[in-house]
């Protein structure tokens, strides 16, 4: 079996061929980067050849994330996150939140109660997949605006009822800019309790908070209402508190002004 070829480097190639090197460094030099280019193409070859497929790559993604998934569940480690939104009505945020609870194996939803401009957001997953969801909806997401800062997303909706004559119409939706998510608890769960990720609606407080009893989860409406009268609470003191300042105000100055008469 002949011996490989020596590994030639710029750095070595005098080194390695002693006297050969001296007697013509021009045609080394040239033969050590002719070297130096075929390991290169090799090894881009080699990569290429490795490198996976779109298909490929998606499989790996979601074997990875029903490995850890299976993995938490035996050891009873569904962990479950909570969340307070004033308003997921927006498409930018209904595809954010869809998109990104089917890609990380999340299961749970959004229950939407309009009347009183409270949702309910429930997550549940492996620990990881629900790290990084709480990431997304508490610092990634920008709740008042688009994801450049605008006020006013523009969509194409299809307004047709057959298929050959599908009619187009523009559709604008406005960011709510007092809309708000707040994280209201976050723990372990023994099992899932949905099936897969969705979106809800109820009428009325009382019809929002049924169906989640009927998951036995009416604990979690109640921790969402507690948060919402509680942030209405607050915004009807600080108007009362405003209220009685102009008042103040307005008396302060009768009095300056008698006092100067």
């Amino acid at each position: 079996i002949p011996a490989p070829e020596p590994r030639l480097t710029l750095q070595n190639f005098i080194k390695v061929l002693g006297d050969q090197a001296f007697l013509d460094p021009s045609k080394y030099e040239q033969k050590v980067v002719a070297q130096i280019q075929a390991r290169q193409a090799a090894h881009e070859q080699r990569n290429q050849e490795r490198k996976l497929t779109k298909e490929q790559r998606a499989a790996k993604v979601d074997s990875k994330l029903q490995t850890r998934d299976d993995s938490a569940v035996a050891k009873a480690q569904v962990h479950v996150a909570l969340f307070f939104v004033k308003n997921v009505s927006h498409p930018y945020h209904r595809t954010k939140l869809d998109l990104n609870a089917r890609q990380w194996k999340i299961t749970g939803g959004v229950l939407e109660c309009p009347s009183i401009s409270t949702c309910c957001v429930i997550c549940e997953g492996a620990p990881q997949s629900i790290a990084k969801y709480i990431r997304l909806l508490t610092v990634r997401m920008n709740w008042t605006s688009g994801p450049d800062g605008e006020e006013v997303d523009t969509t194409m909706e299809d307004n047709g009822e057959g298929e050959e004559d599908k009619d187009t119409e523009t559709v604008q939706h406005k960011f709510d800019p007092t809309n708000r998510c707040e994280l209201i608890w976050q723990g372990m769960a023994t099992k899932r309790n949905f099936a897969h990720f969705s979106f809800q609606a109820g009428e009325t407080p009382e019809q929002c908070r049924k169906i989640l009893k009927q998951k036995g989860l009416a604990n979690y409406w109640d921790q969402v209402m507690q948060i919402g009268s509680h942030n209405e609470v607050s915004l009807g003191l600080k108007l009362a508190q405003s209220d009685d300042d102009e008042e103040e105000s307005a008396a302060e100055r009768e009095d300056v002004e008698m006092a100067e008469d």
